[in-house]
């Protein structure tokens, strides 16, 4: 009974000893985020960070955009009613609903 006991206390105290070495040891910095967000909630990427476009770059950015808009717009427009229909059907406790819905 006394031997088990011995036993059973140097193992918590190893336990311990280790869980407190770790604790101390651990530095608590945070990861650097690959994305940040700005003001509008929008995600940018940090990579691109302090990377200057030319004027000729810019236009063809922008003309991109311009060209993609319209589809952007759709998806965002279906995304929005599905995302509707799912809200609605959790809020009225339909869960089979939501889930056909995703």
């Amino acid at each position: 009974m006394r031997k088990s006991r011995v036993v059973g206390f140097a193992i918590a105290g190893i336990l311990l000893v280790g869980t407190l070495a770790e604790a101390q040891s651990a530095t608590t910095q945070p990861r650097p985020r690959r994305h940040a967000t700005n003001r509008a909630g929008r995600v940018q990427d940090v990579s691109l960070r302090g990377i200057t476009l030319s004027d000729a770059e810019k236009t063809r950015v922008k003309a991109i955009h311009a060209k993609y808009e319209p589809q952007f717009k759709a998806l965002r427009d279906q995304g929005k009613t599905q995302f509707g229909s799912m809200r609605d059907a959790r809020q009225k406790g339909d869960s089979s609903a939501a889930a056909s819905n995703a």
